[in-house]
């Protein structure tokens, strides 16, 4: 028997509301794999496209408040 149907059977012991509780558990941990898989789909795409460091960028910007002021 499978992990998956051990499972099963174990739910189904459950009451309606336990039920409800897992999927609204199972659901929220599917969603943040599938938001992390998104994610890395677009690391490093935008390599090459700075000339210097991209830290620096950010750095340079926050130090002189436009970062700040563009978010406020």
């Amino acid at each position: 028997m499978s992990a998956v149907d051990l499972l099963v059977q174990e739910i189904r012991k459950l009451s309606r509301e336990e039920v409800k509780e897992l999927l609204a558990k199972v659901t929220s941990i599917q969603r943040t794999h599938s938001q992390s898989k998104d994610i890395h789909r677009y690391v490093g795409i935008g390599k090459g496209l700075w000339r210097g460091d991209a830290q620096q960028y950010v750095d340079e910007g926050r130090s002189d408040g436009r970062w700040y002021k563009s978010i406020y």
